[in-house]
């Protein structure tokens, strides 16, 4: 560093040995107080009624007690857990007779988010979610901290972790208790400052959305879609049944069908209500090589991606979105981002016009590489096994209305034909592609994936042949990347592809 260049402190935390919020604390007294409530009111219910000293009573008491016993646990282990924010690491100690030192390295840091439920914002709390590798073992949670603490946390860890992952840490001669270094001057001569940073980079946003836009991406989306589809198919099922039965009025099978349609409306809207606040004021931005996102009223979540830790990226449509010219995209990165709440940890771009997608997705990883390559088809047994198998999907449910109504319904299953249209349409939008950077698997018609994996995230590949796909000549190729979410391949490649591909993408990641 030049003394000419500008230079500007990164605000540190507070070092040494600190807990969490008092209010974390108070959380628990919450959970003692309802407890010490509660003992009251049975107390002057067991007098009203005269079952002092009763059995009922002393069960009673003893269900009260627990319940205090578990709110003083809570404020227990919030005294014994203290977080202390180093120069280079974070370091945790929790635990009241058994003792947990938990070192955090900020050069190992994959994602780190922060998440305020609707109660936490209430009191001006958030919790701090740190992902070390791919597993849920891996991941600190710090519950709860202050606004203003959680996020100048988060920062310099940020910092920090750019720092160490550039080059060696800060500089010679720092000092973990104030993060002073050596800054050269002349030569031979240092003097001590405090950390330098060079200015903050400046944000850059790459998506908003407004509410129309994600209420439009939620409604359009493959779980609203599916509600209604099934709603039409039950609604479908009653009429058959009924013209089946001569087409007499069925005031039974009409009062099913209304329940049917207006449950699959409700459950609509529902889910499109829901969406709205989870996903209001979506902002999608890139500062340093990092991706952020912001969204959420009630629950507000911020997540931050590093680049280089995405592993791959998933881009979704269906027919009805295909229609309006949308596609969604998924960002997975090595963090853990499995089921339940994790789920909700996973970078998703809710809407994109289809036309933008490649350029979208270059900027998205800085890298024009990841653009995705054109996708070469399946062989022509890979077709007729798409069309069987669909046939065969859209046949099984009208088979029990069919047999029923025997011989007459056995006209139903010529709805089964309709797997023909649908098993060319699956077939025609699947293959693979291969670029210099990226290898592309694409497969689905009514929920069409297309998988965009970089070749240096593969970990390993892998083929299987069942029985049919033996006799057709067919393989499945399935290649391991780091994280959670599956393994992206393609099923019914053709054999010669399948080892070909097996055998060459573990290289090109070397």
């Amino acid at each position: 560093m030049t003394p000419s260049e500008p230079v500007v402190p990164v605000d540190r935390p507070p070092a040494g040995a600190r807990r969490t919020s008092p209010l974390t604390a108070a959380f628990g007294f919450a959970s003692l107080g309802f407890a010490v409530l509660s003992v009251l009111a049975t107390a002057w219910i067991e007098q009203q009624a005269g079952l002092g000293g009763t059995d009922e009573g002393i069960g009673g008491l003893w269900f009260e007690l627990a319940l205090t016993v578990f709110g003083l646990n809570q404020i227990v282990k919030w005294w014994f857990r203290t977080y202390d924010v180093g120069t280079d690491q974070l370091v945790i100690d929790e635990g009241v007779l058994t003792r947990h030192h938990r070192v955090v390295p900020y050069g190992r840091i994959q994602q780190i988010d922060l998440h305020r439920s609707f109660l936490a914002q209430l009191f001006g709390l958030a919790e701090l979610r740190i992902d070390t590798a791919g597993g849920e073992q891996t991941t600190v949670r710090l519950a709860l901290l202050d606004l203003a603490s959680a996020e100048r946390l988060r920062a310099w860890a940020l910092a920090r972790r750019a720092a160490l992952q550039a080059g060696p840490a800060a500089a010679p001669g720092a000092s973990a208790a104030t993060g002073a270094v050596a800054v050269g001057g002349a030569p031979g001569a240092t003097t001590t400052a405090p950390w330098l940073a060079p200015p903050p980079p400046v944000e850059r946003r790459l998506l908003e959305l407004d509410a129309g836009r994600v209420a439009l991406a939620v409604l359009t989306a493959a779980g609203p879609v599916a509600i209604v589809g099934l709603g039409l198919l039950a609604a479908v099922w009653v009429g058959a049944w009924t013209l089946a039965d001569g087409g007499a009025p069925d005031l039974g099978a009409v009062g099913v069908l209304a329940f049917v349609l207006v449950g699959t409306a409700v459950l609509v809207v529902i889910q499109g209500v829901g969406a709205l606040f989870t996903f209001h004021g979506y902002r999608l931005s890139v500062i340093d090589d990092d991706l952020h996102l912001r969204h959420g009223l009630f629950e507000v979540r911020q997540l931050t991606v590093p680049r280089r830790r995405v592993q791959r990226i998933t881009v979704v449509d269906n027919p009805l979105r295909r229609a309006l010219g949308i596609v969604s995209l998924t960002v997975h990165s090595a963090a853990a981002t499995g089921g339940g709440e994790d789920a909700a940890r996973r970078l998703e771009v809710l809407s994109l016009p289809r036309r933008d997608l490649p350029a979208f997705v270059a900027a998205l990883m800085d890298d024009a590489g990841w653009v995705p390559p054109d996708v070469v088809p399946r062989t022509a047994s890979a077709r007729r096994r798409a069309v069987v198998r669909r046939v065969a999907i859209v046949a099984l449910p009208l088979l029990p209305p069919a047999v029923l109504t025997f011989p007459g319904g056995l006209a139903f299953l010529l709805l089964g034909l309709l797997g023909v249209p649908w098993g060319l349409a699956a077939h025609r939008r699947a293959g693979h592609g291969v670029s210099p950077t990226l290898s592309a698997f694409a497969s689905g018609a009514l929920v069409h994936r297309l998988e965009l994996v970089p070749h240096a995230r593969v970990q390993s590949a892998r083929s299987s042949r069942s029985f049919f796909q033996r006799r057709a000549g067919l393989a499945t190729l399935r290649l391991d990347v780091a994280g959670s979410g599956g393994s992206p391949g393609l099923h019914d490649l053709a054999e010669a592809s399948a080892d070909e591909l097996r055998r060459d993408l573990p290289r090109r990641s070397r």
